[in-house]
């Protein structure tokens, strides 16, 4: 009786045949490399350049961009480093206008002379040219009254009348003054010892000022310059 044959099976390692642990990854299958990938690959290369033949995952373009624009925004900031900050430009304001003279007055102190009620005080004030007259009084403190006496020793002021009062300082600079007295009674003669000073006020709040030495006035229009 023949002996019957028996079939060998092909054995398969158990690592074969086992399945893929789970979350484990597997090879993807080989794709075969055609002519035409080949080409493909080549012109890729050649436009683009080697360096960009090949595709990156797309999380590394991600981060490759916003360091493109971190370093976009360094170069700008040091460009300013050392910059002064740009300032707004400054508006030229117009030159004040000159000071011009607001008021004027003669102060006096009498020494041992006075001056008699009814003699009047006059004074003049011009440019330091004599061709402007700045201010002036006339015929002022003069009464039968004894309130208008200039006693020994005494000190009195008089407002001026200002007669050019568009005149600037830089005019006024150097004035001079006279001052005189008219008296009015007995023979027409009072000698009348003072020092005489005036001020000029501007409109800045400025002033000028002007003082004289001894003065003796003896009669009628008797006068003194300084």
């Amino acid at each position: 009786m023949p002996t019957p044959k028996r079939t060998v099976k092909s054995r398969r390692s158990r690592r074969q045949e086992a399945p893929p642990a789970s979350g484990q990854l597997t090879a993807p299958p080989e794709t075969p490399v055609t002519s035409a990938a080949v080409e493909e690959r080549a012109r890729v290369t050649a436009i683009r350049g080697p360096a960009t033949a090949v595709q990156a995952p797309g999380h590394l373009a991600f981060a490759d961009e916003c360091c493109s624009k971190v370093v976009a925004i360094l170069l700008e900031v040091l460009k300013t480093v050392g910059q002064h900050p740009q300032q707004p430009p400054q508006q030229i304001q117009p030159a004040p206008p000159p000071p011009q003279l607001a008021w004027a007055e003669l102060m006096t102190h009498t020494q041992d002379d006075n001056k008699d009620g009814n003699t009047a005080v006059c004074a003049y004030v011009r440019t330091a040219d004599g061709t402007s007259e700045l201010a002036r009084i006339e015929n002022a403190d003069s009464s039968d009254d004894d309130a208008t006496e200039y006693n020994d020793k005494s000190d009195h002021t008089l407002p001026l009348v200002v007669i050019s009062p568009g005149a600037t300082k830089s005019d006024c600079a150097g004035f001079k003054v006279k001052v005189s007295e008219r008296p009015s009674g007995g023979l027409g003669h009072d000698r009348w010892k003072l020092k005489a000073k005036v001020t000029l006020y501007f409109s800045d709040g400025t002033t000028l000022f002007k003082e004289s030495g001894d003065i003796s006035l003896n009669g009628y229009d008797d006068s003194s310059e300084f």
